[in-house]
């Protein structure tokens, strides 16, 4: 795969160093909320994912508490061991490298200041919130 050199300028405008655009860096948090039914039967789960896209090449990631609640029940989860990959990006494109194994995923990606999508080129889209 092609990297963009260390000097270029791309996505939106933002500096990318050593092929990976520096607006990614830092703490973002995605919220994942269901909820079903009405009145009594209504229930409800949220769950907190977040990303640490790390200027070193590194980003973790990992799943915060989950509450849910349905009539008196409430539930609560505890967070996730935080998964470690190598990350970096081409154009439009984030890619994520398992260190272990050298794979690689990609996904496409817009970045703001304070807010991130991710979309798999299908139809799921994820907002990332910019914690720091």
């Amino acid at each position: 795969m092609k990297r963009l050199p260390a000097e270029s300028s791309a996505h939106n405008g933002n500096r990318v160093s050593a092929g990976r655009n520096n607006s990614l860096l830092g703490l973002w948090r995605y919220t994942e909320t269901f909820n079903s039914g009405s009145g009594d039967n209504f229930a409800s789960l949220s769950t907190d994912y977040f990303m640490e896209f790390k200027n070193d090449g590194t980003v973790y990631s990992w799943s915060g508490k989950s509450a849910g609640s349905m009539g008196d029940i409430n539930i609560e989860g505890h967070t996730s061991t935080a998964e470690k990959a190598n990350w970096y990006t081409e154009g439009k494109t984030l890619f994520l490298e398992n260190p272990a194994t050298g794979s690689k995923t990609s996904i496409l990606y817009y970045a703001e200041p304070g807010r991130m999508m991710l979309h798999n080129g299908g139809q799921e889209k994820k907002i990332l919130t910019r914690i720091r």
